[in-house]
């Protein structure tokens, strides 16, 4: 049995941030605007019963140094890399991806934990004169089905499992 499944939902997208990469501390970030400041906050519902739909904590997919960040609600809001931009691949090549739709990701999880490392080491390749990183999970094909699900935010799903991620506009600091 598999802890978690994904399932894309069509709709307003689920995650609404922006993505940084701060050289100093080699820290890819893409994460909403009150995670990059020092705030307190609390959301109606933390505490209402997961047969309901709202969970207590977040829940997070880690490939290597990629972690991948589900809130209470289980839907994909933001992730984060430890990662060298000096080692990312760089390419003149565009992709041209065409989304299937507009949403957001969710996960069902099946786990008593908060977290599971996926086997995958990711892949970093970044479209410098267009600031697009493209993030790789597992191996390549062209069999994948795109959809936004962020503000700059495109996932690549394969067989049920993210396979590429890509980030649209990065800012590098």
């Amino acid at each position: 049995m598999t802890l978690f499944g994904l399932a894309f939902e069509e709709g307003a997208v689920g995650a609404r941030g922006s993505a940084t990469y701060k050289r100093k501390d080699l820290a890819l970030i893409y994460s909403p605007p009150e995670d990059q400041v020092s705030t307190i906050h609390f959301k109606r519902g933390r505490l209402l019963d997961p047969s309901l739909g709202i969970y207590e904590h977040p829940v997070f997919l880690i490939a290597d140094t990629l972690t991948l960040r589900f809130d209470e609600d289980r839907t994909l809001s933001a992730l984060d890399a430890y990662t060298n931009a000096d080692k990312w691949l760089r390419t003149d090549l565009v992709a041209n991806v065409e989304p299937s739709g507009t949403g957001r990701l969710t996960i069902e999880w099946r786990s008593d934990a908060d977290r599971v490392r996926l086997p995958d080491i990711p892949e970093f390749v970044f479209a410098e004169h267009v600031r697009t990183l493209h993030i790789y999970l597992g191996p390549a094909s062209s069999l994948r089905r795109y959809f936004v699900v962020g503000e700059g935010l495109i996932v690549g799903i394969e067989a049920g499992a993210i396979r590429e991620i890509i980030i649209a506009e990065l800012a590098v600091t």
